[in-house]
């Protein structure tokens, strides 16, 4: 869950005052922040949802690594299992560049993760396993995220289209 509770800007000076709530794991968090320009405040937005999703995205990816370490392995080692988690690994890692001059944009991760929704669910863990309908919870909010985040791209190439 990832939300702006508050966003509001002060028409003379410009000061920008905002509030989101976010969970990326077991609680609800607020964060808030006041800044002198506005600029600023949507710099803050998009840095703090990018760290959101990438977050949200490695949790995912760990715990799934987790359980194929030491899960049942009639379940969690197929190969389309595997061929899966190495995908989600490999887009961990490219995700996370160790050169931080390189970093992914926002709607390129989220486009990526829409991208590869299906090995996403694939590597869900067992229905019969604790962290299931949690896993299952993160998902659906990477995915949710991650469409608001394409959207607006998606709705420009349209109304452009139409034109």
């Amino acid at each position: 869950m990832f939300n702006i509770t508050s966003y509001k800007v002060d028409q003379i000076t410009g000061f920008t005052d905002i509030e989101i709530k976010f969970n990326i794991g077991a609680e609800d968090k607020v964060e808030r922040r006041s800044y002198m320009k506005e600029d600023s405040a949507r710099q803050f937005i998009i840095e703090f949802q990018r760290d959101y999703i990438l977050i949200m995205f490695e949790k995912y990816v760990y715990h799934a690594i987790v359980l194929f370490e030491v899960g049942h392995r009639d379940f969690y080692r197929t190969q389309e299992k595997t061929q899966s988690l190495d995908k989600c690994k490999r887009a961990n890692d490219y995700f996370n560049p160790h050169d931080q001059s390189q970093k992914i944009p926002l709607k390129d991760i989220c486009k990526y993760i829409l991208r590869i929704e299906e090995d996403l669910r694939r590597i869900l863990p067992s229905p019969n396993n604790n962290s299931y309908s949690s896993s299952e919870q993160r998902l659906l909010d990477m995915i949710v995220f991650s469409k608001k985040q394409v959207q607006p791209i998606v709705q420009s190439v349209k109304n452009f289209a139409n034109a």
